[in-house]
């Protein structure tokens, strides 16, 4: 493996060797906390059983024993490094057939201030495994699609990096086998969610066998910060439980410091594009709409049929800066409080250990977007959905979706598209830009990536010019659009909201307002003055392209606000039907209705009473008043194209 710090082609090294022969041999050899307990999975589990609480819970109950141990069969892992072997040979033959490249950044920046910094070697490599020496390590990778943890797992073993154990959903289990597999491969199986005191042993069990992963040392974890994949391009708000059962044996002090490693994944083009587009799409454009499908062993094989043929482009990894807890800020108050108190790692967590939890969670995520590689497929996404979505009416309330039959194709011309892509570059930093990190051209780059992308766009060529087809040869398109317009919004959702914001007032309504939406950074009066003056020089094109963004999700929650003025206030709401019946009535995409529940619920807007939502009417016109309030005089009209289409 290269060791400067670069750009790094995974397959073009893979290309050139025979599979099995390399993966059987790989003289793989990695480091491990420098206090690990080098206990065996079967160990781990046992252990378990010997934690005080768990004891105490079994002296109480012996029946409870039983109960553990089922349990334990459903959760634990098996690791073996045999098996990393034996699903990589499958993992490399895949990649090599729906991948172009897999480029890895072979660097990891660590602050010069940091105890762990090296001014020597920041290569991947020696990094990872010098962490992991000092202190317990947790990576956080991204979640976008199936292929993250295998594809990480795989880059592990061949950068001979220390392999994860990873936190995977229950839904798993109903592969049998393959759930077997995924198991001996480091997998341990949680579920999406426990609460309420039936589940009570549960949470015991699993944040004993967390907590004993951890401080064991024998390998590092592996979760996804957002608890499952991101539909919609752009990150989901954290999920906190299991770091914050982390949290506690450092508050605790037993472990010296708990290192977290954001990793960014980003696709060309993802896996499960068609099937987001179904999953969001109202029930009137799929019938499989809101539904997620059952994971078998039969749909696994027909998934796997129906894209080994496709061309997904490359795949981007990056690790981002690790996050030190010991060196966090406000770790130290917390930690004393435990001290002080002599609380223990088993219990509940208070109000103060959980706003911290979400702020380091939050940092995790923010240095996600700061490690994301966007393709160009993405700023034409962004440029073009703006298009689309302002030619609806607003004022009437028309769906955010085509529907007009004689609106079969659209062609953009691409020397202007171009140019708009290119002020929209502007906006983000090089190295967020995979053709800047390529040093290859915009133009070149955008349309090497059109073939990958053959199902939504194609190139139309003339003696005269170039123009891009877009074909709506059905109503997920734009869904599928979205989904790429997204993975860039989310890197510049805070400028779009300055840009907008006519003053600090507004901003900060604006910020509540997409609070669900986003992972965002709020901004002092001082920051949004400073950053209003420095954005005074972007061109009117890109300044209509970011608020017809920001008006695409203030006309959507007018609307559901509108709808819940409509219904009757008597009729009970359960929160999945609530979903389905405004996709249905007015055709909001399944993500936005829920966003627009849980801001709800946070708000007051929204309240939950014996397992329905209860509308407060009250609070919901006074959300509709600031709605308008923050919206510009043009939010509730259609907003001139900031691109002309030739029809």
């Amino acid at each position: 493996m290269p060791t400067e710090n670069t750009l790094v082609d995974l397959l073009e090294f893979l290309r050139n060797q025979y599979d099995f022969i390399w993966l059987t041999f790989h003289d793989y050899k990695c480091n491990q906390f420098k206090r690990s307990l080098k206990r065996s999975p079967g160990q781990i589990r046992a252990n378990v059983f010997n934690e005080p609480h768990i004891q105490e819970l079994i002296e109480n109950d012996p029946g409870t024993k039983e109960k553990i141990d089922k349990i334990m069969d459903e959760m634990s892992h098996t690791f073996t490094l045999r098996s990393i072997r034996f699903i990589g040979y499958f993992v490399v033959k895949i990649m090599k057939s729906i991948y172009r490249h897999a480029w890895i950044e072979n660097k990891i920046t660590i602050s010069p201030s940091s105890f762990y910094y090296d001014p020597v070697d920041q290569s991947i490599p020696s990094t990872i495994n010098r962490l992991v020496n000092e202190a317990p390590v947790i990576y956080l990778p991204t979640h976008r699609s199936y292929a993250d943890f295998l594809l990480f797992s795989y880059i592990c073993f061949q950068m001979k990096l220390p392999l994860p154990a990873i936190a995977a959903g229950i839904d798993f289990l109903s592969l049998k086998q393959i759930a077997s597999l995924l198991r001996s491969c480091g997998a341990f199986f949680i579920r999406r969610s426990f609460k309420g005191s039936e589940n009570s042993l549960y949470r015991s069990v699993f944040r004993s066998y967390v907590q004993d992963l951890v401080k064991g040392g024998e390998m590092p974890m592996e979760c996804f910060i957002e608890g499952t994949r991101s539909r919609t391009g752009k990150s989901l708000q954290p999920r906190l439980g299991l770091i914050g059962t982390a949290l506690q044996l450092f508050w605790t002090a037993q472990i010296p410091d708990l290192i977290l490693i954001p990793v960014s994944i980003c696709y060309d083009r993802i896996l499960e594009e068609d099937l987001y587009a179904k999953e969001l799409s109202p029930p009137q454009i799929d019938t499989s709409s809101g539904s997620k499908p059952k994971e078998t062993p039969q749909h696994l094989l027909n998934g796997a049929r129906a894209i080994l043929a496709q061309d997904f482009g490359s795949v981007y990894i990056r690790f981002g800066s690790p996050i030190s807890l010991r060196e966090f800020p406000g770790n130290h108050e917390i930690r004393l409080q435990y001290q002080t108190t002599c609380k223990s790692a088993d219990g509940p967590q208070c109000a103060e250990e959980l706003s911290f939890a979400s702020q380091l969670c939050r940092s995790v995520i923010q240095e996600h977007h700061r490690a994301s590689i966007i393709s160009p497929f993405s700023l034409f996404s962004c440029t073009i959905f703006s298009d689309l979505i302002s030619k609806c009416n607003y004022l009437e309330y028309e769906p955010i979706i085509l529907e007009d039959d004689n609106f079969s194709y659209i062609d953009y011309s691409v020397d202007l598209i171009l140019e708009t892509m290119e002020q929209l570059c502007d906006l983000v930093s090089d190295n967020n830009l995979s053709h800047k990190l390529l040093s290859r051209s915009l133009k070149d780059e955008f349309l090497s990536s059109l073939p990958i992308h053959s199902n939504l766009v194609n190139l139309e060529s003339t003696d005269l010019h170039e123009s891009i087809r877009i074909s709506f040869e059905n109503h997920l398109t734009l869904a599928r659009f979205r989904n790429y317009s997204n993975q860039f919004l989310q890197l510049v959702i805070g400028i779009a909201m300055v840009v907008y914001s006519p003053s600090y007032k507004v901003y900060t309504n604006l910020e509540r307002l997409l609070s669900q939406e986003f992972v965002l950074s709020p901004k002092s009066s001082s920051d949004f003055d400073a950053e209003k003056i420095s954005l005074d020089k972007l061109s009117p094109r890109v300044i209509d392209l970011l608020t017809t963004h920001i008006n695409y999700f203030l006309i959507n929650y007018h609307r559901i606000c509108q709808w819940l003025l409509s219904v009757d206030p008597f009729e009970p709401l359960e929160t999945k039907s609530f979903i389905r019946k405004v996709q249905i009535e007015i055709k909001v995409p399944m993500d936005m209705v829920q966003n627009f529940v849980q801001f709800s619920l946070k708000y007051g807007s929204l309240v939950y009473s014996e397992n329905q939502l209860v509308i407060n009417r009250s609070s919901i016109r006074g959300l509709l008043d600031l709605i308008v309030s923050t919206s510009h005089s043009t939010d509730f009209h259609p907003i001139e194209s900031p691109i002309k289409p030739k029809l």
